[in-house]
């Protein structure tokens, strides 16, 4: 009888110990989706708006509304989300049906600069930020008075190689 107590006490300890590692797994998963996001509609956004005279030169020169509106579409896209406000500085996102996140808010800034050979590039300045929901009903429970946020800061560099 006594190792039968034992038994389910050692499966309740180890319930206990498995849940935040398990949250945490969920976690990193959850940021690298939203990092791979972010880099592939980048990608695709700067396909889609660099000037075509311009790369001859080897010269990036990108239309700023043009790869914003990419950018939105794709990101919307891939996550499956409904862009709610695509403003030039801050875009923001949600989900369409109660999905795994609540809502999502990136800052897109792009500045032009020049590389060592003279050439010039554009480098844009992504900061993504959303609030992350617990999977785990112990976690819940626990963080139910805090918010925790996830935060993705990334620069993409936007340049013409021959």
């Amino acid at each position: 009888m006594k190792s039968a107590v034992y038994a389910i006490f050692a499966a309740f300890v180890t319930i206990a110990f498995l849940q935040p590692l398990i949250e945490t797994a969920n976690l990193l998963t959850e940021k690298v989706r939203l990092d791979s996001a972010l880099l592939n509609s980048c990608r695709a956004a700067r396909y889609n708006s660099l000037v075509d005279e311009r790369m001859r030169d080897l010269n990036a020169e990108i239309e700023e509304d043009i790869f914003k509106e990419y950018f939105a579409e794709a990101f919307s896209q891939t996550l499956k989300l409904n862009i709610l406000s695509p403003e030039s500085g801050k875009m923001a996102f949600s989900s369409s049906h109660g999905g795994r996140y609540e809502k999502i808010t990136v800052a897109l800034s792009i500045s032009p600069s020049e590389d060592f050979g003279g050439r010039s590039v554009a480098v844009a300045e992504l900061d993504l930020s959303t609030p992350y929901v617990f999977q785990t009903a112990l976690l819940r429970r626990v963080a139910s008075g805090s918010a925790y946020q996830i935060n993705e800061r990334r620069l993409f560099k936007i340049q013409v190689v021959n």
